[in-house]
């Protein structure tokens, strides 16, 4: 995976005004930094990925980008946001069909991801 041709993809959507493919580009770039450990880049991106899809109401591509700041919050320890990003996934956890394929395994990579996170919580709480 060559970053600089992403980097210049994205530059091209941008130009152009397609957010929706902007979006789904942005959550594969957070994805990418994500698995390479580079959580504050992921974040930023996929917040960046958020906006653009929330801006045209593309539900999935917010779905994808919320499940991965939950794993950014839960990789750098931040608890509360952790599960304040996760609450806002449990209408795919919930009903699981009323989403794409690729939204769900987001949203359910991000509760696995999670799990040391809420287990602290809980232990917290009792």
């Amino acid at each position: 995976e060559d970053p600089g041709r992403l980097d210049a993809a994205i530059e091209k959507l941008r130009a152009a005004d397609d957010k929706s493919r902007l979006a789904c580009v942005l959550n594969l770039a957070a994805g990418i930094q994500f698995e390479q450990n580079n959580f504050e880049v992921a974040a930023a991106i996929a917040t960046d990925a958020l906006a653009m899809a929330e801006s045209i109401g593309e539900v999935n591509e917010s779905v994808v980008a919320q499940a991965t700041l939950a794993q950014v919050a839960g990789a750098l320890g931040d608890s509360e946001r952790a599960l304040t990003e996760l609450e806002k996934l449990r209408p795919v956890l919930e009903v699981p069909d009323s989403f794409s394929a690729k939204a769900v395994r987001a949203a359910k990579a991000a509760l696995v991801g999670t799990a040391p996170v809420r287990a602290a919580v809980s232990r917290r709480a009792e």
